[in-house]
């Protein structure tokens, strides 16, 4: 994944537009298309330190796609908020067959 698509899908993710990410990093409209599109990248310390903040990962992650260790809960939980509504609701539904499924399980037991 390139730093263009890590920024993007925080966004997306994040539910945040390219002109808010624009006014919490304070750039132009225009730097930030060129971010998404990867014409250009967040160079200056501050932007990704900015964009670290916006989108609660570390400078790491957004520069190099190098993600600070965490919980595998958590690493499931921003996937699944990377997804669109009708992926949710496919996920939602397998997830509603695998716990019916257990619980079914344990009270033939």
């Amino acid at each position: 994944m390139e730093l263009s698509d890590r920024i993007v899908a925080l966004a997306k993710a994040n539910k945040v537009s390219a002109k808010e990410v624009a006014q919490f990093c304070e750039v132009s409209n225009n730097t930030v298309s060129k971010w998404f599109l990867g014409t250009a990248v967040p160079s200056r310390g501050e932007n990704l330190e900015n964009l670290s903040k916006l989108f609660n990962v570390s400078k790491s992650y957004i520069a190099f796609g190098i993600a600070e260790p965490v919980t595998e809960d958590h690493v499931l939980s921003e996937k699944i908020r990377m997804l669109s509504g009708k992926e949710r609701l496919a996920v939602n539904e397998i997830v509603d067959c695998l716990i019916g499924g257990k619980s079914q399980v344990k009270s033939q037991e």
